[in-house]
């Protein structure tokens, strides 16, 4: 008999304490691993499938929360969700894409945006704007008219609030200016004068005047009457004078017609002209009559 004696295999290992050979806790099904098992000499080891970690007794598998810990490849303006063992990408309201590549939707371009009035496009979404006269409500979408009658007052006298605007007035006796803003006191002669023919607004009065041919009746500073130029000292016709209503006219007597002035009357000469005399008489050209027959 031998001196001695062999003591079993140590753990991990199987034989008769003169021969031991490794044990394979994976093939043979004894080992803790929770999910992937690879053997060791004298051991084994444990591992994960993708989208787990080892805890902390090197056994069992837990899930790794990717969007937490970063190792995702999710766009930056895409959401993140964590899965059992792997995690999800969705891009962000107002982007489009595959949760790894997210574009922007123009909001403004393809008509799907709430703006009552001006759609201005920005990264990720859209913000809504008004035209001049109008503001955007509470819900920054809708655009109502501003009253700038109430807000502003910027006429001189009277304010008028109209959709999107304002007009302005004035009073009686006041006319706008051209800044359509201010008011002026107006001219009476534009406005119902009391002049029968021509009004002149002097120093703050209105001022009465006629068109030529007509005269303010006497003790009447706005009714007018024809002026007879024929009764006038000197006449202004040269010969026959007849008033008109406003005017006059000039005409000469018999024998005698204008001039090239117009206005002179001269002697027509009818021993010149055609008359009745005798071929054989002397003619003799009496002034403003035909000729005389000697």
């Amino acid at each position: 008999m031998s001196g001695y004696t062999c003591s079993n295999c140590p753990i991990g290992y199987v034989g008769d304490g003169l021969k031991c050979s490794d044990y394979d806790e994976c093939l043979n099904g004894t080992h803790a691993c929770s999910q992937t098992c690879i053997n060791e000499e004298g051991s084994y080891s444990c591992q994960c499938l993708p989208g787990y970690t080892l805890n902390s007794d090197n056994r069992g598998c837990i899930d790794v929360n990717e969007c937490i810990t970063g190792s995702n490849n999710c766009s930056n303006v895409a959401t993140c969700t964590n899965q059992i063992g792997s995690y999800s990408c969705a891009c962000n309201s107002g982007y489009v894409g595959d949760g790894i590549n997210c574009y922007d939707v123009d909001e403004c371009q393809n008509m799907s945006n709430n703006c009552s009035q001006i759609c201005n496009n920005t990264v990720g979404s859209y913000t809504c704007s008004c035209i001049q006269g109008y503001e955007l409500s509470s819900d920054k979408l809708t655009c109502v008219d501003i009253n700038e009658c109430q807000r502003f007052r910027p006429c001189d006298q009277v304010c008028i609030n109209i959709e999107g605007s304002f007009t302005c007035e004035c009073e009686q006796g006041f006319e706008l200016n051209n800044n359509n803003l201010t008011c002026s006191v107006s001219d009476p002669c534009d406005f119902g004068h009391n002049c029968s023919q021509i009004c002149a607004y002097i120093n703050g009065s209105e001022i009465c005047s006629c068109m030529k041919g007509y005269a303010l009746t006497y003790g009447s500073q706005t009714e007018y009457e024809d002026v007879d130029e024929c009764s006038l000292n000197p006449s202004p016709c040269n010969q026959l004078c007849t008033n008109n209503d406003g005017s006059y006219t000039c005409s000469c007597m018999n024998g005698y017609r204008f001039g090239s002035d117009g206005w002179t009357c001269y002697d027509i000469n009818e021993c010149l002209e055609n008359n009745t005399c005798s071929q054989n008489a002397n003619r003799t050209n009496a002034h403003g009559s035909y000729c005389v027959s000697a």
